[in-house]
């Protein structure tokens, strides 16, 4: 006598008639199976819901950041700090502009570290965006 197998897609086995009721194996067969293939669905419900939390969490824009640097980070510069001897600059100036921190230190008795948008070379942060320098 050869043992039988059948697949978890087989809904009634091929031999079986279809006026006979269902033997006991075949439902413990078909359970087996249902079950499998619920596993198999949960598990993609999972992976997915893993994928999705972890894009979520990825591509979230860091709610920390100023304005400013938020600018600054979208017209692709860099967030720098640079010292500063003029009082009453404040972050992220206009460094289009020239001599816009560069009093004499001797004279002010004054030194504040700022941020700055560093656009890198040939290029200068106007208050709002990374542009070409004059």
């Amino acid at each position: 006598m050869t043992a039988v197998t059948y697949s978890c897609s087989a809904i009634i086995p091929p031999s079986y008639p279809p006026t006979h009721p269902p033997k006991r194996k075949f439902f413990k067969l078909r359970s087996d199976c249902l079950l499998m293939k619920k596993g198999l669905i949960i598990g993609v419900i999972v992976a997915l819901a893993v994928i999705v939390i972890f894009a979520i969490l990825y591509f979230q824009p860091n709610s920390n950041l100023t304005e400013k640097e938020q600018q600054c980070i979208s017209a692709d510069g860099k967030i720098a700090t640079m010292p500063c001897y003029c009082e009453g600059v404040d972050d992220f100036p206009e460094l289009c502009e020239v001599g816009i921190c560069s009093c004499n230190p001797a004279a002010t008795n004054y030194e504040k570290e700022i941020k700055i948008c560093d656009c890198g070379s040939g290029k200068c942060f106007d208050g709002a965006q990374c542009i070409s320098s004059p």
